[in-house]
């Protein structure tokens, strides 16, 4: 069963952390990003398998925030998920036309560790 872990994964910018000076967003915006992200990657693929069955089990929901160094890695990222038909939104926060933030749909785990494996938990 630990192999069809579904998990929801949400990659992050770096460069974008409140802690640099520059393009820096404040906390509560960094962290909207990611919620921002979520919420529309639950709503764009509500009607998928997966994602019905992590809903139904909300005390057991899985989330997984990772890291890019930058926009380019983002991007990057979102061409391989694309390619591989992994379910994903890419959020660009308006009014700047910033892209911030992927978030999968609640995916199984083995599907995308090959695409997500290397990136390191968001510190």
């Amino acid at each position: 069963m630990c192999n069809n872990k579904i998990i929801q994964y949400v990659v992050m910018r770096k460069d974008i952390l409140p802690s640099k000076k520059v393009n820096g967003f404040s906390t509560g915006a960094y962290i909207a990003q990611a919620c921002h992200a979520a919420s529309a990657a639950m709503h764009r693929f509500a009607c998928l398998e997966n994602t019905i069955r992590f809903l139904d089990d909300l005390e057991n929901m899985t989330v997984c925030v990772l890291g890019v160094e930058n926009n380019s890695e983002l991007d990057s990222l979102a061409s391989k998920l694309e390619s591989e038909g992994v379910p994903f939104h890419l959020w660009v926060e308006k009014p700047e036309l910033i892209t911030t933030a992927l978030a999968t749909a609640p995916v199984e785990k083995q599907k995308v560790s090959q695409h997500l494996g290397h990136l390191k938990l968001l510190r």
